[in-house]
């Protein structure tokens, strides 16, 4: 007889990345694609580390749950078809440090990475802003890909207990307690920097 328990899990699962798949195309459409770069991670709900949106597809390409792996949070691939993005350490370094997040993104947007690239904080201009109760920090230690889990530790640390980081000549991490707030963080954050 079949494990009905894991075909549950199993169903719940494919369910949430279909979730994170159309966050991810919603992204797209607001101004967060750069080309394949870009990626969206949801912690696994059976406890084995996080679904990671495979590397060489957009937002926009990410169609459902076979466009994920499952990562652990030593990058190790565990399932899924593809590869993981090299980036992987900012998903694992936030999702170890903040039991509060379960969805991580990161993102190339015109606007965020324009501001990645200033010192000043962003201030609220509108109510887009006031998502953001303080300026989210900036992550100095680099400009470049976040490859090590030192590094994504570090950003970890600079996010502290903000939902959104700025790197440094880079782009911007942002998260959530669910998927739909995550998503909506990264609007909300891009709309913020068009504005300020």
């Amino acid at each position: 007889m079949p494990d009905e328990t894991a075909q549950h899990d199993g169903a719940e699962i494919s369910v949430a990345l279909d979730r994170l798949a159309a966050g991810c195309r919603i992204l797209e459409m607001e101004g967060h694609a750069s080309r394949i770069l870009g990626h969206a991670s949801l912690r696994d709900p059976l406890g084995r580390g996080f679904w990671l949106k495979r590397w060489g597809i957009s937002f926009g390409e990410t169609k459902g749950p076979g466009d994920f792996v499952l990562m652990d949070f030593d990058g190790n691939q565990i399932a899924g078809d593809g590869r993981a993005p090299s980036e992987w350490p900012i998903h694992a370094g936030i999702l170890m440090a903040r039991a509060d997040v379960a969805s991580v993104v990161h993102s190339h947007p015109f606007f965020g990475r324009v501001f990645s690239a200033v010192t000043d904080p962003l201030l609220p201009v509108s109510n887009t802003g006031n998502w953001f109760p303080a300026p989210p920090p900036r992550f100095e230690m680099t400009s470049e890909l976040i490859r090590t889990i030192e590094q994504g530790n570090a950003v970890a640390r600079a996010l502290g207990d903000n939902m959104a980081v700025f790197l440094r000549n880079h782009g911007v991490v942002f998260c959530g307690g669910s998927i739909e707030q995550a998503i909506l963080m990264g609007v909300q954050l891009e709309e913020a920097c068009r504005e300020h």
